[in-house]
């Protein structure tokens, strides 16, 4: 009888934020049109240091790199918004340079084996020994696999964004930050999302990022924010990898027990396959760091 009741409250609960507006992460100036040419070029300067203090202007170098990753998934919520079928066992996520192109592989369990991925956002997994794309998407990897690329490369791919502008300053785990707000527009769109940067004043490291959820299949995402905390950065061929992500809703958590999944780098290699592991399928387009256009 509980149970019965706990779901209805959800469906109740997601069925009310579905029917509310996206989320904004827009300030008030930023909705007036009341921010200044010194504030977009700050943000834009702010966000070049971030690109360069992360090593990212060396990523030419490189066309694929592997993460092996422990992903706690926490929670009620953590566990529902898990896309993998997996909690705290080892997966292998592979990814290309350029584009979206990524492809997970459970490395233990019961599931050992499981390989799925996405090619120019055609989805497909393993049957059999063969790929398949003749397959739903029932958990949305689609959107856990293109973020997980994200956020690796975050500063880097949000630093090609036509928006960009510093809006305030905070302290966040006792260090000063400087706040960016990053999207591809300044209307509040729900094609497209919007981010906000920590980032830290001193060495220009992202610290933390919070942003909007257009893209996921969960019911009510559209009007929700979340943030992913960045901690354990280690150089790895003179990039810095973040070896420990933590998500939680809302703005960015100082206590580290607070999280719906924690997101732990066990091992980070480049260029240690071949390119063509990643792309099974025969394609004619290519989207590259694009999106395909919405239906």
């Amino acid at each position: 009888m509980k149970i019965i009741k706990l779901i209805t409250v959800l469906f109740l609960a997601f069925s009310f934020l579905s029917s509310c507006k996206t989320a904004d992460l827009r300030t008030s100036d930023i909705k007036k049109d009341r921010v200044t040419q010194a504030d977009i070029d700050k943000g834009r300067q702010l966000l070049n240091k971030a690109v360069i203090a992360h090593g990212f202007d060396k990523l030419s170098e490189h066309k694929t790199y592997e993460a092996i990753v422990i992903d706690h998934f926490k929670g009620m919520m953590g566990k529902m918004g898990n896309p993998w079928g997996v909690n705290e066992e080892k997966i292998s996520f592979k990814f290309s340079l350029g584009d979206f192109d990524t492809q997970m592989e459970i490395l233990e369990g019961k599931k050992k084996g499981n390989l799925a991925g996405i090619q120019s956002w055609d989805y497909y997994e393993r049957k059999n020994g063969n790929i398949d794309t003749n397959v739903k998407d029932d958990n949305d990897k689609i959107f856990g696999l293109a973020a997980v690329h994200y956020f690796f490369e975050l500063a880097h791919r949000l630093s090609k964004t036509p928006y960009a502008t510093f809006v305030d300053e905070e302290i966040l785990n006792g260090k000063k930050v400087n706040k960016v707000f990053v999207s591809w527009g300044k209307d509040r769109n729900k094609n497209y999302d919007q981010y906000i940067l920590w980032l830290d004043q001193e060495k220009g490291f992202v610290e933390a990022a919070t942003f909007t959820l257009r893209d996921s299949k969960m019911m009510g995402s559209g009007m929700m924010k979340a943030s992913m905390n960045f901690e354990d950065f280690r150089e790895i061929d003179g990039i810095l990898v973040p070896f420990i992500q933590r998500a939680t809703m809302g703005n960015p958590k100082e206590n580290p027990k607070k999280y719906l999944h924690e997101f732990r780098v066990q091992e980070f290699i480049w260029d240690n396959f071949d390119i063509s592991q990643i792309r099974p399928l025969q394609m004619d387009t290519m989207f590259g760091d694009s999106k395909p256009p919405k239906n």
